[in-house]
């Protein structure tokens, strides 16, 4: 009975080993036992599952189910609970409250906690899948990078196991359980197909369940994940890339071994923006179903779900059937819920006891009781639900007001879905929902640095390097997962267009690199699909002659800069004011708390001992706008230790600050300037300029670079220094690593001194050409590269 290859399930790509039962017993096989007892098919996910089931012939069913259920199902623990995990985040921030949690920088309040509960359950699930302690991993923290944090974390572990035996629950993912033997015994074979990464516990189970009964695991290896497999040293023989491997887990014998299908067609297109890939789905899926394709066998991949918003703007046929549903934040029942917590914490306090309104979750029952009054059934339905989900915390809750457990309640409901109900054929799914599937035509968009992969916030507690000595996948390995679960997916498909952006904020993904796609312009594409016939782009190219308006001009050595990289460019932004929408991201917005920090740390007031104290105390009166950059912030004040101790050896040597974020205005040759100076030191007779940098690299010119540098903020700087003290002073000009409190020297200060009357005359032309720069790398990251033509 063999299966076909129906709707989009994986077994399309399998080879004929997967079938229903086992032609005759392997060696290493009881014969009566193959015959009597069932073979079991485990897979990573539920669609996959689904997938396989729909591959069936003449309606038999075999015996399957997803890994994850036959973990639970295997993993006993006798009279004891288990804890719900919608209750783990709820559980986790009640018993924050009673640990020191603030030193990590995050809020031990109860609904400020919920919110980053996600960070330490994950990080707490990782230890506990490799069998690592808090305790040990001080064994692996060598520079005790992480010293402090991990006692916090260790004591908010041990406080959260507490409230769970309190209340009479376990949680099964930080528990010793029992091992089910009988379950397995049921089955004549397990086969297993492997998609991701197994952790050490996994591993040992699977161990066990192959004691009892033969398992067989499948598995593709390719460059991205071979390395791993390698070390796991799951076969006696050597894995290689590119291979798809049946394997006798027991003997770690190596059964089938079979070439993995070489890349289909693949091709890339650049578009300026995020909204302008929506042409390139449209327009792939309309050529598509013209082909004969039928629309289960197209797939659309989001790296990132919220691009589904710009699907659905466009969707006016529902062609699209999204399996992530929509955000149940976005509904009018979760909005109209939060203005009724608005309304109630807008009321005025009680002025008696009979005003006093109820607590707890008996205030809950009756604002239910209420709305099913009102007609309001689907309201009444949930909060009904959200009173089943927190009864077992009701003596905890007890003396909350109505409004807060509300409040609860809506961080619990905001991650849920609305399933896609009456959706297209076209399936809009994420990359981890596309495991053990296969398409035909494959749209990924979003294919941009930063998304693929996509960086995790796993290391926020351990750097890769302890993570690798634990046994604990590192980040490098969880983004090459990522790369080979779109590989895989890339590899199943005949076809595949894959979208990025390109612009000053964002660039491809360098796994276009690796996979040598061919890379076109997505411009022409998109203004044939969503406008009809392209037009050229002819206005802004020809040649622009003008005068810099110097009665309301005053120049910085970034516009200076601007100026001299691309004239064209400088036009647009200074002259024209066509303006830029500019995002602070996290690192900027954290460069300019850290410069604040270091100014009031250096202030004359404050003694060389105490300037390290003062900084920490401002980082802990600090408000920060995520829990994560909180994190981020302590992590680099730790990084930072380095450059204090610098500071004190400089202060035996004799530096004197002398200016701490010093705003100059000053005149160098004939042209106003303003800037802002991180610091300026005293040293003997010379005076040095100092620029922080919090970067990895810094790139400071060489000789043969003075030519075309555009660079010139020490020399005037050094020229601003001059005016304000007098005469010919000697300055130097470094820029300073906080990092590792080191200092890199613009060799060339004078140079570039002597090029700027040369440099800045160009500013004086009268009718002025702004011409496009020569060197069209500038464009990469411009602006205004679209009226230009240079978007390619």
């Amino acid at each position: 009975m063999a299966l076909q290859p129906l709707g989009m399930s994986f077994l399309h790509t399998l080879d004929s080993q997967w079938r229903i039962f086992s032609p005759k017993p392997k060696s290493f096989w009881d014969a009566k036992s193959v015959l009597e007892r069932p073979t079991l098919y485990l897979f990573s996910t539920g669609r996959a599952l689904e997938g396989f089931y729909r591959a069936q012939d003449e309606g038999f069913l075999p015996y399957a189910m997803t890994f994850e259920g036959f973990l639970s199902t295997i993993r006993l623990f006798p009279q004891k609970k288990r804890l719900p995990s919608s209750l783990r985040p709820l559980f986790l921030s009640i018993a924050a409250s009673k640990v020191e949690v603030e030193r990590l920088g995050f809020e031990s309040n109860f609904l400020s906690f919920l919110e980053n509960s996600p960070f330490f359950l994950s990080f707490f699930d990782e230890l506990a899948s490799v069998g690592v302690s808090l305790p040990s991993l001080a064994s692996f923290d060598v520079y005790d990078e992480y010293g402090d944090h991990l006692g916090v974390l260790e004591r908010l572990l041990e406080a959260y196991k507490s409230e769970l035996e309190g209340f009479g629950y376990i949680d099964e993912a930080l528990f010793e359980a029992e091992f089910y033997e009988e379950f397995v015994r049921g089955y004549g074979e397990i086969r297993f197909l492997v998609e991701g990464f197994l952790s050490l516990k996994e591993m040992e189970l699977l161990n066990q369940v192959a004691s009892i009964t033969p398992l067989v695991v499948t598995l593709e290896i390719d460059g991205y994940n071979l390395d791993y497999y390698r070390r796991l040293g799951m076969t006696k023989e050597e894995l290689e890339r590119n291979y798809r491997y049946e394997i006798e887990w027991g003997s770690q014998m190596i059964l089938s071994k079979k070439a993995l299908p070489p890349l289909g067609s693949v091709n890339a297109y650049a578009f300026g923006s995020r909204l302008d890939q929506v042409a390139l789905v449209l327009e792939r899926i309309h050529a598509w179903v013209n082909e004969g394709i039928e629309p289960e066998r197209i797939a659309i991949i989001l790296p990132d779900e919220r691009f589904a918003d710009y699907l659905r703007l466009f969707d006016k046929e529902r062609n699209f059937n999204y399996a992530m549903g929509e955000r149940f934040s976005d509904s009018s029942l979760f909005l109209s819920l939060q203005k009724e917590i608005e309304r109630l914490e807008s009321l005025p306090p009680p002025t008696s006891l009979l005003e006093l309104p109820p607590l707890g979750l008996e205030a809950l029952r009756a604002f239910t009781l209420a709305l099913e009054s009102q007609g309001e059934i689907e309201a009444s339905r949930l909060l009904q639900e959200g009173i089943t989900l927190l009864a077992p915390l009701e003596r905890i809750l007890e003396n909350r007001p109505p409004s807060e457990i509300l409040r609860l309640l809506l961080k619990e409901f905001a991650t849920r879905r609305i399933d896609d109900v009456g959706g297209g054929r076209i399936r809009v799914m994420g990359i981890l929902e596309t495991r053990g599937l296969n398409f035909d035509r494959v749209v990924v968009v979003d294919f941009n640095e930063g998304l693929i992969p996509k960086p995790s916030d796993k290391d926020l507690f351990l750097n890769s390097s302890i993570r690798a000595k634990c046994h604990l996948p590192t980040r490098l390995e969880r983004e090459n997962l990522q790369k080979h679960y779109y590989l895989s997916l890339l590899r199943r498909a005949k076809e595949s267009v894959l979208a990025f952006v390109s612009n000053e904020q964002n660039e491809s993904s360098r796994m276009l690199l690796e996979l040598q796609t061919p890379i076109f312009s997505g411009k022409e594409l998109y203004e044939r699909t969503l406008f009809g016939a392209p037009r050229e782009h002819k206005g802004f190219v020809e040649e622009i002659i003008d005068s810099i308006p110097w009665e309301r001009e005053r120049f910085s050595h970034s516009r200076l800069q601007s100026f001299l990289l691309c004239k064209r460019q400088y036009y647009y932004r200074y002259i024209r004011g066509y303006s830029q929408r500019e995002e602070e991201n996290e690192s900027a917005w954290l460069g300019k708390t850290v410069h604040r920090w270091l100014k009031e740390s250096f202030d004359p007031s404050i003694s060389q001992k105490k300037r390290r104290e003062h900084f920490l105390s401002l980082l802990q009166k600090e408000r920060f706008p995520s829990a994560k950059l909180t994190f981020e912030a302590r992590a680099t004040a730790k990084k930072m230790e380095r450059f204090f101790e610098r500071e004190k050896e400089r202060a035996k040597e004799g530096a004197q600050p002398l200016w701490l974020e010093e705003r100059v205005e000053f005149e160098v040759e004939g042209i106003d300037f303003v800037g802002f100076i991180d610091r300026v030191d005293r040293v003997g007779e010379e005076y040095w300029i100092l620029d922080y940098k919090l970067k990895k690299a810094l790139k400071v010119d060489k000789e043969r670079d003075l030519e075309k540098t555009s660079d010139f903020q020490f020399a005037l700087y050094a020229q601003a220094l001059r005016q304000r003290v007098g005469g010919a002073v000697a300055i130097r000009a470094f820029y300073y690593d906080l990092f590792k409190g080191t200092l890199e020297e613009e060799e060339h200060l004078e140079e570039k001194i002597a090029l700027l009357p040369l440099r800045l005359a160009r500013l004086k032309e009268k009718n002025l050409s702004f011409e496009l720069c020569e060197d069209a790398r500038v464009c990469r990251y411009c602006a205004y590269a679209a009226i230009c033509d240079r978007e390619d």
